[in-house]
């Protein structure tokens, strides 16, 4: 009898083991599945918002990455930034284009210089304290979601290569998929149930 209930415990243990097992290789199929920018699970698991910009940062030597998010009440930035830049202060950023959504598009927008006029009149700032501006959306590739924006900023007036460009948005892929693991997301098909920018579409 004691025989019997002892086998049937460990079989018990086995199926539960078992079915635990068979559940985390589930999670991590789908997370491979719907998040094809990041490769590894494990780097996806160790990413942090602010490694991600700082890495961006030291990679473009830029003075400035923010990552820019919708929230109830407007607009949530995260920034990493020198010491030496001037940060925009809260009522600059409220009135300025800049730092939201300038520009709906699958390629980053870049302006070399946001004190001079751009194409078609457009001038996205009066009296920016910075030059250089840029862009990427942090979007589903498949759903176009716009769950947010990755913005680049520096002092000098710059252009960005092919190379930085590619890196760019790489880095916007990586926060996607970040911003939907934060969130518990299982697939890039529910994005939308996250507070995301698609409704405010412009173009330049």
């Amino acid at each position: 009898m004691f025989e019997g209930a002892f086998m049937q415990a460990c079989q018990e243990q086995e199926f539960q083991l078992a079915n635990a097992v068979m559940m985390q290789a589930k999670r991590m199929n789908a997370l491979r599945k719907h998040r094809p920018d990041v490769k590894d699970l494990e780097e996806l698991k160790s990413a942090t918002f602010e490694g991600l910009l700082a890495e961006l940062c030291f990679s473009l030597q830029v003075d400035a990455c923010v990552l820019v998010t919708p929230t109830a009440f407007g607009f949530h930035r995260l920034w990493h930034a020198s010491s030496e830049f001037p940060k925009p202060q809260k009522h600059e950023l409220e009135t300025s284009m800049l730092f939201k959504v300038l520009v709906d598009q699958n390629e980053p927008t870049v302006i070399s210089d946001v004190r001079k006029e751009q194409p078609g009149g457009f001038k996205a700032d009066p009296r920016p304290s910075f030059r250089f501006y840029a862009e990427a959306l942090v979007s589903g590739e498949r759903s176009g979601t716009i769950l947010g924006t990755l913005c680049l900023a520096d002092r000098r007036e710059l252009t960005l290569s092919e190379k930085q460009l590619t890196t760019f948005k790489e880095c916007a892929s990586r926060l996607y998929a970040l911003v939907l693991f934060e969130a518990g997301l299982k697939s890039d098909a529910d994005d939308y149930m996250l507070p995301h920018m698609t409704q405010q579409r412009k173009v330049l």
